[in-house]
C-alpha cells in the first residue's frame, strides 16, 4: 500500500450540464498526494520543443472517477505560465491490493478543449 503517491495537488472543477446543454463550472476541490507525469508529446511549438498532450495520473483512493470534471495540476502550465486545463481521457480506475483494499486511482488526462 502506498503512503504517499505523489507530491502534486490536483484541483478538480466539476462541470454541470444545464437545461439547454450548456456547462458551468462548479466549486473547485483540491486533491493532494497525486502524481501526474507526461506520457505523450505530439504537438510541436514554434521553437521546436514538444508540447505534452497526455499525462498519467495516480491519485489516492477516493479520487472521483468522473469524466466531466476539468483538472488543473500544480506545476503543469502552458507557455504563458497559466495552469493547463486537463480532462480525463477514457476512464479512471480504482486499483485494489490482494486483500481487496483500494490502493490508488489511475488513468490518463488530456488537455481540455472546450
Amino acid at each position: 500500500m502506498f503512503d504517499d503517491l505523489g507530491e502534486q495537488t490536483v484541483h478538480l472543477t466539476p462541470r454541470t450540464k444545464l437545461r439547454f446543454g450548456e456547462y458551468v463550472d462548479g466549486p473547485t476541490v483540491d486533491y493532494p498526494g497525486c502524481a501526474v507525469q507526461p506520457v505523450q508529446s505530439e504537438e510541436r511549438r514554434d521553437d521546436g520543443e514538444a508540447s505534452e498532450s497526455r499525462w498519467k495520473i495516480i491519485a489516492p483512493p477516493g479520487f472521483p472517477e468522473r469524466t466531466t470534471s476539468v483538472a488543473t495540476v500544480d506545476g503543469i502550465v502552458d507557455d504563458g505560465g497559466r495552469p493547463r486545463r486537463l480532462q480525463v481521457d477514457g476512464e479512471l480506475q480504482t486499483h485494489y491490493d490482494d486483500e481487496g483494499f483500494d490502493v490508488y486511482v489511475g488513468g490518463f488526462l488530456t488537455e481540455w478543449r472546450g
